[in-house]
């Protein structure tokens, strides 16, 4: 008997619901795709709750679009890819 084959959706044209992280692993696959060779980096509030979003680790090595609020933990888009930082130098 031949494996059956699933058909998964490209992360990209998965609704994101604002109010948890489910998914978020999907979401890190699919940001990995859209890496640009110029990094941005400016200083971004969330769109929710006005915390300011810094990004450490993984996330603070390429541009990408929407951010996970750690504060209110709701996914929030910007006007470009960026990485967001502590503040303008």
């Amino acid at each position: 008997m031949a494996p059956v084959k699933m058909l998964v959706p490209c992360p990209a044209k998965i609704p994101y619901h604002n109010s948890h992280v489910e998914g978020s692993g999907k979401l890190l696959r699919c940001m990995n795709r859209t890496k640009t060779r110029e990094l941005v980096h400016e200083v971004i509030h969330c769109k929710y709750c006005g915390e300011k979003h810094i990004d450490t680790g993984r996330f603070a090595a390429f541009n990408h679009n929407p951010h996970l609020c750690y504060h209110c933990k709701k996914l929030f888009y910007t006007d470009r890819k960026s990485i967001g930082i502590q503040e303008e130098s």
